[in-house]
């Protein structure tokens, strides 16, 4: 059965997602880590979207139920996968986290990170976007359940 065609609209916000084979995590070595970030590094420079070239899974964002709650909800828990993984107690401490982009405006990201337009609606300043965002947090850490 051929799969169904993929949702490729520019401006579309995609969680997308692989697994590796047995699931095993590819990017604890440091080297395989920085080679990725120079790929992403290359890939932006070169194209003004996201370049893909293998199946993979996606979720378009702003076809959920609840696009805000989504992403906001999404960013927390990708921020702790590494928390999950053993390999850090606190998200903000890893080093290839986008989080710290959402929590101190001068952070300077090894890529570019472009802040999320949901993010933006959360206030009017960036604290005031801060403090709202930090919510989602307690809500992942609780494990709150938030409808999408």
């Amino acid at each position: 059965m051929a799969r169904p065609p993929r949702i490729t609209i520019r401006g579309l916000t995609h969680h997308v997602f692989s697994r590796c084979i047995e699931k095993r995590t590819i990017l604890l070595d440091e080297f395989a880590s920085e080679l990725l970030l120079d790929v992403i590094r290359r890939a932006q420079e070169k194209y003004d979207f996201a370049l893909w070239n293998e199946r993979f899974k996606d979720i378009v964002v702003e076809k959920t139920e609840n696009p805000q709650r989504y992403l906001l909800w999404l960013l927390w828990y990708l921020a702790f996968n590494p928390v999950r993984k053993s390999m850090q107690c606190d998200p903000r401490s890893y080093r290839y986290s986008s989080i710290k982009c959402y929590l101190d405006e001068t952070h300077k990201s090894p890529v570019r990170i472009t802040l999320h337009s949901y993010f933006i609606l959360l206030g009017k300043s960036f604290k005031e976007r801060v403090d709202s965002f930090l919510w989602y947090e307690k809500a992942y850490r609780s494990r709150w359940s938030i409808s999408f």
